[in-house]
């Protein structure tokens, strides 16, 4: 089997990317180009009430996409 090379941008530890009333797991995030998909998700950290940022993050992913649909946001 020959092997695929990829680039690694980050590791982070601690993310629920599979739901809430999951484990957290470490994760690891790589160039989209890369790895081309429909989908992509977008995780938050912030010492502020979740539910208050969500307003400002879909704001702030609109001025960089409007046409970008946002769907599932979901809070701890």
């Amino acid at each position: 089997m020959k092997e695929k090379w990829a680039t690694i941008i980050g590791i982070v530890g601690n993310v629920r990317h599979r739901g809430l009333d999951y484990d957290p797991l470490p994760e690891y995030y790589m160039p989209i180009t890369q790895t081309p998909n429909s989908q992509a998700v977008l995780v938050v950290r912030s010492a502020q009430d979740a539910g208050s940022l969500s307003s400002a993050i879909r704001s702030a992913l609109r001025e960089v996409d409007p046409a970008q649909p946002i769907a599932h946001v979901r809070t701890p």
